[in-house]
């Protein structure tokens, strides 16, 4: 069976809202350009269903004519392609125009639609509007959607802090850039080759997102580091960093030149000592 065969709560609770609303205008940044595009249900025609029954006196077919199915996507509208140097700007552009940035192009996961349904919450319009469906869907996954405004960007958190997330290096007893794979044999990190440019991805830099709202207790479902974590849980390990001389500060996050490790949360007891042994200047916390 299909995933989209048996929706989640978020995607059945973004379709009500879709149907309620019409059409949102989104946009959707991404590796290679930039997209202005359209949160939507659109129907997609079944084929009909065949059934031939034997009768004594001969065959007897049945044709049941099933309904369009109604499937929620976020549809490309015009697509173009942008340096890296311009995709700060075309978000800030979009955002003005009323636009809510789309984690997704084509059908939302169930992390998908969780993280649209946070993001239309957060106008006022909307949520105002459609306040009881909103609040039905909270009452139903509480646990998750507190976990996920957790690591919504605070926007009264200082900007010169960071939030970052590291793999652990069993063998070398040391943390790694999921990336690059640098290692951090100690809590500070220079960058030898700055880049002047005014990108934040995909430039050279020490990078990390704005800090949620409770980074101790944030989910990483939706959000952009969640695309870092380690092949194994107890591997993966988040944490905050202040940066210090050059940065280039982004709507989602920034990079700097230079940045201190401030605090990290361990994922387990074994690895929280060792963090400690490397990094005895570094608050360290636990579950």
């Amino acid at each position: 069976m299909n995933a989209n065969d048996n929706p989640s709560k978020s995607q059945q609770t973004l379709k009500k809202l879709l149907k309620a609303t019409g059409p949102i205008r989104t946009f959707y940044i991404s590796l290679r350009g930039a997209a202005y595009t359209e949160l939507k249900i659109i129907q997609i025609e079944q084929l009909s269903s065949i059934r031939v029954e034997r009768w004594p006196e001969a065959p007897r077919t049945k044709i049941k004519v099933l309904p369009p199915k109604e499937v929620v996507t976020n549809h490309i509208v015009v697509e173009v392609d942008i340096d890296q140097d311009y995709k700060a700007e075309a978000a800030k552009i979009a955002r003005c125009e009323g636009r809510i940035q789309s984690p997704c192009i084509g059908k939302p996961s169930e992390n998908d639609a969780t993280a649209f349904l946070i993001r239309i919450a957060a106008r006022t319009e909307y949520r105002k509007k459609h306040r009881a469906l909103f609040t039905t869907f909270i009452k139903e996954i509480r646990t998750e959607w507190q976990a996920r405004r957790r690591s919504m960007p605070d926007p009264h958190a200082p900007d010169t802090l960071g939030w970052r997330i590291w793999h652990w290096d069993a063998n070398l007893k040391r943390l790694k850039s999921p990336s690059l794979g640098t290692v951090w044999y100690t809590p500070e990190l220079r960058v030898p080759d700055w880049s002047t440019s005014d990108a934040v991805r995909g430039k050279a830099g020490i990078h990390a997102a704005r800090m949620p709202y409770d980074w101790r207790r944030a989910s990483l479902a939706g959000t952009e580091l969640n695309g870092y974590v380690a092949p194994y849980a107890k591997e993966t390990i988040v944490g905050v960093v202040e940066r210090f001389g050059k940065y280039v500060l982004g709507t989602e996050g920034w990079r700097a030149e230079w940045v201190m490790i401030r605090s990290l949360k361990a994922p387990s007891t074994e690895i929280g000592l060792a963090l400690e042994q490397a990094y005895p200047d570094v608050e360290i916390y636990y579950d």
